[in-house]
């Protein structure tokens, strides 16, 4: 399959337009009581008749914010400078790689993006599965670039040494430091 290339700033925009959508969709929601106008008179006691529109809300149903979370993918050696990331890893003979996290988040009409490195183990796509290509106009780049980044082998190295420290203090009852 091809992968399907769309700018960062397009997908906010997407987002902003979902975002937008859904709050006019729920907006034309009709109120119960705009369904039932001239409902049933239920009640049975001689005190009259409760008006039925004391049972409904009158507030309307509004999003007040929408997030998206995308694991992509970008080569360690040109993260500073790259220009695409990509929700598929790329094949083993092209090099590390690190996973990242985009966050878009739609308020008030607004989409902020922030990335991050990913928090302990992703899932990889399958490579069988079409790829979405994200193009970065040269601010989120240079975002991008003032992520500091260590390396997967040294964040692995110390949960690998406490995890040899748990199963020693559990095998022998003590461990030295």
């Amino acid at each position: 399959m091809t992968s399907t290339d769309m700018s960062l700033d397009a997908l906010c925009a997407a987002l902003q337009a979902s975002f937008a959508r859904a709050n006019r969709l729920l907006a034309e929601i009709p109120l119960p009581g705009e369904l039932m106008a001239g409902g049933p008179d239920w009640s049975d006691s001689g005190d009259g008749p409760i008006p039925w529109q004391q049972f409904y809300s009158r507030q309307r149903l509004k999003l007040e914010s929408a997030e998206l979370m995308l694991a992509c993918h970008v080569r360690r050696k040109t993260m500073a400078r790259s220009a695409m990331l990509s929700t598929r890893p790329p094949a083993w003979w092209q090099g590390a790689h690190m996973v990242l996290e985009v966050h878009l988040a739609v308020a008030d009409g607004v989409c902020t993006l922030r990335f991050q490195a990913a928090a302990g183990q992703t899932s990889i796509a399958p490579r069988s599965g079409a790829a979405l290509r994200l193009k970065l106009n040269p601010q989120q780049q240079a975002q991008l670039a003032e992520l500091r980044l260590e390396p997967p082998a040294q964040r692995r190295s110390g949960h690998w040494l406490a995890g040899l420290l748990r199963w020693l203090r559990r095998v022998t009852g003590n461990a030295t430091k």
